[in-house]
């Protein structure tokens, strides 16, 4: 059975690239546009990853972490955060809120990939 991964962005044309090399690489991929979404996913049934951009509308990135975090349900599954923000702080936060791997976009995909299949691997 085919891994689950949650890919979590605002823009359309990230989830597309993103999804279509996590799909090529074997993974089954839902996409999400906001928290709200992510949310709904979520109910539907727990990925095994997510890959989340710390820029949503309406949401800041770190508290969507922490209230993963905080939930029994979630804590524990593995989270890829990408997002524009290249300042070493942001690393730290995430970093400090346990994100398994932090790319800064823009960023090759196949470097996502590895990552994910190298988690995955691991668990």
């Amino acid at each position: 059975m085919a891994k689950r991964i949650l890919t979590v962005d605002d823009n359309d044309d990230i989830l597309n690239v993103v999804g279509f090399a996590l799909e090529d690489a074997g993974f089954e991929v839902r996409a999400a546009h906001n928290q709200h979404e992510m949310e709904a996913a979520l109910a539907q049934g727990l990925p095994d990853l997510m890959v989340l951009d710390l820029m949503l509308p309406g949401a800041n990135g770190y508290q969507v972490l922490q209230k993963l975090h905080d939930n029994d349900q979630t804590r524990d599954i593995p989270v890829i955060v990408m997002t524009a923000k290249a300042e070493a702080l942001y690393r730290h936060m995430s970093a400090d809120l346990g994100v398994a791997h932090h790319f800064t976009k823009p960023f090759p995909t196949e470097a996502l990939v590895t990552e994910a299949q190298t988690i995955l691997h691991e668990r």
